[in-house]
């Protein structure tokens, strides 16, 4: 897929492998799979640990230079600019939430495509794993 393909359904909050499926029900609500492929958006446990440390990141970076910028290069008062700072890094991360899990997902997917399974896959494996379990413990 083209990166700018990529980076929009990215910012759409679209599945990475049909460009379709919504990625979440509600604000912070996020579908288990793709309502449209039935990609698994989340492939193991933790996945999405990396979306936070990169929300935070933005945060911290974004924050730091919008102060230093009202500081010193704007001259408003550091009292000013600390309190617009602040309310910046709190409404900020809860806005950007769903874009940092979107392109988390995103680049994961491009990265290794390999780790994620359809529910249908899932499902066979998981109906087969029991199969072979149950004439494991018969022999």
């Amino acid at each position: 897929m083209k990166s700018l393909r990529r980076v929009t359904t990215a910012f759409g909050l679209r599945c990475p492998r049909c460009q379709h499926g919504k990625l979440f029900v509600g604000l912070i609500r996020m579908n288990g799979h793709c309502p449209e492929c039935g990609l698994k958006f989340e492939p193991e446990p933790g996945f999405y640990l990396g979306s936070i440390y990169a929300n935070y990141g933005l945060t911290v970076l974004m924050t730091t230079v919008s102060f230093m910028l009202l500081v010193f290069g704007v001259g408003v008062s550091k009292d000013y600019a600390i309190w617009g700072c602040l309310a910046f890094s709190v409404l900020f991360p809860l806005w950007f939430f769903r874009y940092a899990r979107s392109i988390w997902l995103s680049l994961m997917y491009q990265v290794n495509s390999i780790d994620f399974t359809s529910v249908s896959a899932q499902a066979a494996a998981d109906s087969g794993s029991s199969s072979n379990l149950s004439r494991l413990q018969s022999h």
